[in-house]
């Protein structure tokens, strides 16, 4: 089966602009501002495949049409902004704290605030509601491909928080916003309603001179813990105790590790319809021996590598085919 039409999506306008669109002969593609949390624009039973991945690029809070910006500081004086009167709208908190709606509004939804009956509330979707959601999307025998971090995502840097907590303030605090566990995945993908699950993990390290870069980093990708019952403040002496005990721990003379754990899944949506049978010994139409060339081609071209191995695979089924025909 080729591809034909390819939704991109994103709640960013800024990054959903700047991501590039593969070329394909015969490929549509469509680009669509959409918040995972609201009202997908698609019907029932429309897509074939569902792929959500880990984004890539400049993800700064930075707002797109330059009249304003929030960091990990501003968004504290939003959610103060917030509870002081929950039923202002945004324009009002917009002229509050100086920057744009757009701005406002991206921020509402990091630190976890939605708008019910005229008041800002904490929302309520959870991760097995969002992929409910991709499952009724999918027609029947369609797949679901994601990827996302990990619990054992930056363990280094909440063991190093951790024990400087404990030693310099008596006491701990969550300052990484909480991940899936792998072992939990599956729970999910299951109770969405999806079958045949395929859950596995990778871990990639990524070295930082010290733990201030690797901080830094984190904001810049908006990566800060957004749990509105977080410990609003890290006091200088814990911050630098923690610093000291990452690079005595795990660091070395060329710096620290920090280690992301991604979990990539697959679900399909089962078909009432027909019964899954074992294909016929020997049908088999993608040798193993070419997964490296789909590495190879993912790593030179991104997308449009997968979509060239697809092609190439898709010729040389045809091919054989012709073959068997003739004889």
């Amino acid at each position: 089966t080729s591809l034909e039409k390819l939704y991109m999506c994103d709640f960013s306008p800024g990054l959903l602009a700047r991501a590039e669109s593969p070329e394909a002969e015969g490929l549509t593609v469509e680009k669509l501002c959409v918040d995972e949390e609201s009202k997908l624009p698609f019907q029932d039973n429309e897509l074939d495949i569902v792929l959500s991945n880990l984004r890539s690029g400049d993800e700064s809070l930075k707002d797109e049409e330059g009249r304003g910006r929030l960091g990990s500081l501003e968004n504290e004086q939003l959610h103060a902004v917030v509870e002081q009167n929950p039923r202002q709208s945004v324009r009002e908190m917009s002229q509050t704290l100086g920057v744009s709606i757009a701005t406002v509004s991206r921020h509402l939804k990091i630190i976890g605030k939605v708008k019910k009956l005229d008041k800002w509330v904490p929302h309520e979707l959870n991760e097995n509601q969002k992929l409910r959601r991709f499952e009724r999307t999918l027609k029947k025998d369609g797949v679901f491909l994601a990827a996302m971090l990990g619990g054992d995502t930056l363990y280094q840097l909440r063991s190093s928080l951790l024990l400087a907590e404990m030693e310099r303030e008596g006491g701990i605090s969550a300052h990484i916003s909480p991940f899936t566990d792998t072992q939990d995945v599956g729970t999910l993908l299951t109770n969405a309603g999806f079958v045949l699950l395929t859950v596995d993990t990778e871990d990639i390290t990524v070295g930082y001179p010290s733990m201030w870069e690797l901080m830094w980093d984190l904001q810049g990708m908006a990566e800060n813990n957004a749990n509105i019952s977080r410990k609003l403040h890290l006091s200088r002496d814990t911050a630098m105790a923690a610093a000291a005990i990452y690079q005595e721990m795990y660091g070395d003379e060329q710096g620290i590790p920090a280690t992301y754990q991604i979990i990539y899944m697959i679900g399909w949506k089962p078909n009432p319809d027909r019964r899954a049978e074992p294909a016929a010994r020997g049908s088999g139409q993608i040798s193993m021996k070419d997964i490296s060339r789909l590495e190879e081609l993912v790593r030179e071209k991104g997308v449009d590598g997968k979509l060239k191995f697809m092609q190439e695979m898709e010729d040389g089924r045809r091919t054989d085919d012709d073959d068997r025909g003739k004889k």
